[in-house]
């Protein structure tokens, strides 16, 4: 006969393991004390260990590019000299290298610290971030590169675009994906692109430059 244990009790032992990142595997023993699950006749009970890989680079350039998401949303209210001493640490010496996405962007381009912090000036005085949030990354330790999806609402309440004479106050919303690259072994930030726009903010790019 196997032995099963209460569903309440079962249901809980789920949840807990699901929060830590485990699952529990329980080996039941029939009333002969064989099972093809069991490692033994004394043991009735495993666990088997579900777990996300995770080492300190892949730590590190997750929080580098979560830091280059949140200075990009507090950029309006920072000054020049505070922008620029967040974002240097993160910036590789050689710069940024930007690559063409052939839509908004046709051709490579380089920035320094004091060139992304002019963009990032522009995008501010453009509109006004009312949410620019990293919801989801993803790391690829072997190249060196993060997946960042950013959910953002902006409204265009500060200088006019497009020609106009005015700010529109139009609010727009929708998702960006950013890709940042960085130099494995000193975590500087050294390559970016934006794409896989969705929602209103088409024609602005997370780096205007």
């Amino acid at each position: 006969m196997l032995r099963h244990a209460a569903p309440r009790r079962a249901a809980a032992s789920t949840r807990q393991s699901a929060i830590a990142g485990t699952t529990s595997l329980c080996r039941h023993r029939g009333s002969g004390g064989g099972s093809g699950y069991s490692r033994g006749a004394g043991s009735s009970r495993g666990r088997l260990q579900v777990v996300a890989y995770r080492s300190e680079l892949s730590d590190m350039l997750l929080q580098r590019a979560t830091r280059y998401a949140e200075l990009t949303a507090a950029a309006g209210s920072m000054t020049r000299q505070e922008l620029a001493s967040q974002l240097g640490p993160l910036v590789g010496p050689r710069g940024v290298a930007f690559l063409a996405d052939g839509v908004i962007y046709r051709r490579d381009r380089k920035r320094d610290v004091g060139q992304l912090v002019e963009a990032l000036g522009r995008q501010h005085r453009a509109y006004k971030h009312l949410v620019y949030r990293p919801v989801v990354s993803a790391v690829n330790e072997e190249q060196g590169v993060v997946f960042t999806a950013v959910y953002w609402v902006l409204q265009n309440s500060g200088e006019p675009l497009f020609g106009a004479k005015e700010p529109s106050g139009r609010i727009s919303k929708g998702f960006l994906i950013d890709k940042l690259s960085f130099d494995k072994r000193s975590g500087g930030w050294v390559g970016g692109r934006a794409g896989g726009r969705a929602g209103g903010w088409s024609a602005v790019s997370n780096h205007i430059v």
